[in-house]
């Protein structure tokens, strides 16, 4: 019978065989996926010709299956490929190679020893490809090689899959030429560390440009503060504008990581000079760079050439600059004043940024100036003197911030509605409310955007009562009707404007009412009979306002038994469900016989939420229903409350 099986399969490995090498496309593509998925070791050299078929397709074919096959036979007869002219076959043979992993390390290592650089090359990269622990050592083997560029491609794959342990072999490469120097360098930071810039760091003083700068770019990517003294020396070279961008790169990178240093301790004050110079000359990313660590050196002596940035055509230099003056915190406010004063020739965006550095400074010795830019007849310096404000400024510039209302520009009103909102004084929101009537939308939104901040940040403010549930349109009418008073105080007008002729002027006072606690019980029941049917809805939403209490509950329950309407009915549904911890589920239940499939679903999801599963046998009795959604409704609820 094995016999019998032998031959089966013998037969059909011969037709396989016979299909790979005279079929058609198809029939060539289908043999080599077959070959490989049986597992026909004896296909190996066949599937290796199939490399070069003239079909792509049943090339790549083949590919597949030798990788399927998967041994160390497939990997020794596939590597001298390696060494073939035809360079789709070289290319599908290291493809082949890497896909087979740590199963083709023991034969790349023997491949090291070829006499042929161009396999010793492949080899090399194909176990940089694997990227396995166990390509370690032939990688180790190839630091040896004669050929320079094989050599250095190892000691920059060592780096990339060794670990410290590897950094004593790599560091005995130091003394090698150039090209091999750079590489080994470049190894020795990738796996990092601190041994990795204890090694690194006497390059810095290498004679030759590329290493010095592979040094440095290593150091950089390890990013440990320890190379930070090293990295500094630097910046007294006389060669530095060669390597300028490259060492600011590194040490920004190490302040970015380590940004509570205090690095004021650890620089000469005369390596700023450097520095200032990449920061006024050098490309951009590298300007900005240089700025942000003048930034961490803390440095008051740079801020007047920091300012001279401020009038740079580069916005993002600009704001680099501003950033640095303003965390460097200056005591000498005297460049500014200069800048600002009427004499200054100084252009409009270096105005801007004095003022936003003088209302970032910790000092208040500059604030006066940015109160003598709030003109109504400005414009940008305006804008900008009102955003420099500090929060916490005082005196408030109470009668200087209303003058900017009647300013003919739109956005200075603007501005000054968020300035005033910024500040969040009590005092702004007299002119405020005059202001809600301004003709610029653009203004009305910032106004009313305003009055929310100082009302939201006091808990006393005559504006917080006009808050929760009121729309801007309605916070408007409400103070046109009725005057910028304290609610509380003329509580009497807004009970009387229940009565009012206008529907909107009832809702507000229901609202505001709502807002004060000083609505009643006989105040809700007597909005509901209002003819206006938004009115009405506003009373039995505004019923959420009222003490969580059991006689809240039956006023709730008289409601709904008495109304009609589903918009009511629905809102007090959703006021029940949120009493849970009262006694709520017998004025939810007879909801579900209502005559409106609404209600039915919103009564469900209250029970849902109640979460009392006492009510799953009343729920399962309504699952009979024609309505699919209330049925799903239902459903739902059933799983979660057993659930």
């Amino acid at each position: 019978m094995e016999e019998t099986n032998g031959q089966a399969n013998r037969e059909e490995l011969d037709q396989l065989l016979r299909d790979l090498a005279e079929g058609d496309e198809t029939t060539r593509k289908y043999a080599a996926e077959d070959l490989g998925y049986g597992g026909y070791l004896e296909a190996i050299p066949n599937l290796i010709q199939g490399l070069v078929d003239p079909s792509i397709s049943v090339a790549e074919t083949c590919v597949s299956a030798l990788v399927r096959l998967g041994t160390s036979q497939v990997a020794e007869m596939v590597a001298q490929c390696l060494s073939s002219e035809d360079v789709r076959l070289r290319n599908y043979a290291v493809e082949i190679l890497s896909l087979l992993g740590t199963t083709a390390i023991e034969v790349l290592e023997t491949q090291l020893q070829s006499e042929d650089r161009d396999v010793r090359k492949f080899s090399v990269d194909i176990l940089l490809e694997i990227g396995s622990d166990r390509s370690l050592e032939p990688l180790i083997i190839a630091l040896d090689d004669t050929d320079i560029n094989i050599a250095a491609t190892a000691a920059d794959g060592i780096g990339k899959v060794g670990r410290e342990e590897h950094l004593a072999v790599l560091r005995k490469y130091l003394d090698s030429e150039v090209w091999m120097k750079c590489a080994v360098i470049r190894g020795m930071g990738c796996i990092g560390g601190p041994e990795a810039v204890e090694a690194i760091l006497p390059s810095l003083r290498d004679e030759d440009m590329m290493v010095k700068i592979s040094a440095i770019q290593s150091l950089g990517y390890i990013c440990n503060i320890s190379a930070l003294s090293g990295l500094l020396y630097l910046l007294g070279d006389e060669s530095l504008s060669l390597f300028g961008g490259e060492t600011i790169n590194a040490i920004f990178g190490i302040m970015q990581a380590y940004p509570d240093e205090n690095y004021g301790e650890i620089i000469n004050e005369a390596l700023l000079v450097p520095i200032l110079s990449l920061a006024e000359k050098a490309e951009s990313q590298i300007r900005l760079q240089a700025i942000e660590i003048l930034l961490y050196f803390g440095f008051e002596s740079v801020v007047g050439r920091l300012v001279n940035l401020t009038a740079d055509p580069k916005t993002t230099i600009v704001e680099a600059a501003v950033r640095s003056i303003i965390a460097i915190d200056p005591s000498d406010i005297t460049p500014f004043q200069e800048i600002l004063s009427e004499s200054s020739t100084a252009s409009i965006t270096q105005k801007a940024a004095s003022l936003r550095i003088l209302g970032g400074l910790s000092s208040q010795k500059g604030q006066g100036l940015l109160i003598d830019f709030l003109d109504p007849a400005g414009e940008e310096l305006t804008c900008t003197a009102l955003q420099a404000l500090p929060t916490g400024f005082s005196p408030l510039p109470l009668e200087k911030l209303k003058a900017l209302f009647q300013s003919e520009v739109s956005k200075v009103r603007e501005y000054a509605a968020e300035t005033m909102g910024r500040l969040g004084a009590e005092d702004f929101c007299e002119c405020l409310i005059a202001q809600l009537g301004d003709e610029d939308p653009d203004v009305q939104e910032q106004v009313d955007n305003a009055l929310i901040e100082i009302g939201t940040a006091n808990e006393n403010s005559l504006i917080r009562p006009y808050l929760d549930a009121i729309s801007p349109m309605e916070r408007k009418m409400a103070f046109q009707y009725y005057g910028s008073h304290h609610p509380e105080r003329i509580s009497e007008k807004f009970i009387n404007g229940l009565q009012d002729v206008n529907e909107d002027i009832r809702i507000i006072a229901i609202k505001v009412l709502g807002n004060l606690s000083l609505l009643t019980f006989k105040m809700i029941h007597d909005a509901l009979k209002d003819t206006d049917e938004n009115v009405c809805i506003q009373a039995a939403r505004s019923l959420g306002t009222f003490p969580r209490s059991q006689s809240l509950v039956e006023q709730i329950t008289q409601v709904l038994t008495q109304s009609d309407d589903e918009r009511i009915k629905v809102e007090l549904l959703q006021i029940l469900s949120e009493l849970g911890d009262l006694d709520v589920i017998n004025s939810v239940l007879p909801l579900l016989e209502d005559e409106s499939t609404w209600v039915q679903i919103e009564a469900v999801e209250a029970l849902k939420i109640l979460g009392d599963v006492s009510v799953v046998p009343i729920l399962k009795k309504l699952l009979d229903s024609d309505n699919d959604e209330l049925v799903e409704t239902i459903e739902n609820a059933i799983e979660e409350l057993e659930y």
